[in-house]
């Protein structure tokens, strides 16, 4: 699920790729983590190709079975972090680049209708258009917001952990709020890059038959007929009430 992004932004390599050299540092450390992994599945499989089967969680991450809280940060929190914080600079980069390359179009546009070339203004905002409708279409500033969010959860998830002592990273809480809050990183990294889509797909409306409209129409019909009625009875008892005259008081006249 975290592989999966826009080809153009998938040019990045450990070597140094579309957008410049990666971080020495980084890369040390996404290698010495990945190095160990590896030992931990080949000792694993030294041992008889298999878990052992007394205990309920494995060393490694299989995607299968359980994991102890202390491989689960290791093996997941650590990888989606410096996946999400590799991600969002190249978000930031392509995202100035658009609309560096809209505005200077813009202005180019402009320019040439002012010296005389204003046949060529249309191209030139065409071409502008395309680097717009590109920004839209990959919602580059809400997976850039999302992965920044997502990324600094994650980081302040590893700073408390780094903190806790032997027996806090053991309690039933804490193993909750790791899996949580990791769950919702990557949920949030993904929810910005479907939510155009999920939009779209909640305003569509369905297409109406002559049946469905013959009954809107007589629905509509008699709810007037009977706000009709009801008006109307309440005037008739209006007038009622302005019609009645109350009785005259008789007087008793003494003689």
């Amino acid at each position: 699920m975290l592989d999966r992004q826009p080809t153009f932004l998938r040019r990045k390599s450990m070597s140094g790729g579309f957008y410049g050299k990666a971080d020495p540092e980084q890369r040390r450390r996404s290698i010495k983590r990945r190095a160990s992994v590896e030992a931990l599945s080949d000792a694993v499989l030294e041992k008889g190709g298999e878990a052992d089967s007394s205990s309920t969680s494995t060393k490694y991450d299989d995607f299968m079975s359980k994991l102890d809280i202390d491989v689960y940060i290791d093996c997941r929190v650590r990888i989606a972090t410096g996946y999400l914080e590799r991600l969002g600079p190249v978000f930031a980069q392509v995202n100035v680049r658009l609309d560096v390359i809209a505005a200077l179009l813009n202005m180019s546009a402009g320019i040439m209708a002012t010296l005389g070339y204003a046949t060529w203004a249309p191209i030139i905002i065409a071409c502008a258009l395309v680097a717009i409708t590109l920004q839209d279409y990959y919602k580059l500033s809400q997976q850039l917001a999302a992965t920044s969010d997502a990324t600094t959860s994650l980081y302040s998830l590893i700073a408390q952990w780094d903190s806790m002592s032997l027996v806090q990273r053991k309690s039933r809480d804490t193993k909750i709020k790791a899996v949580e809050l990791t769950e919702e990183a990557v949920k949030l990294h993904v929810a910005a890059r479907t939510a155009g889509g999920a939009k779209k797909k909640k305003g569509k409306k369905k297409k109406k038959t002559i049946k469905d409209k013959i009954v809107e129409a007589v629905k509509k019909f008699l709810k007037d007929r009977k706000q009709a009625k009801a008006k109307a009875k309440l005037a008739a008892t209006k007038q009622g009430e302005a019609v009645v005259v109350p009785p005259p008081i008789k007087s008793s006249t003494t003689s």
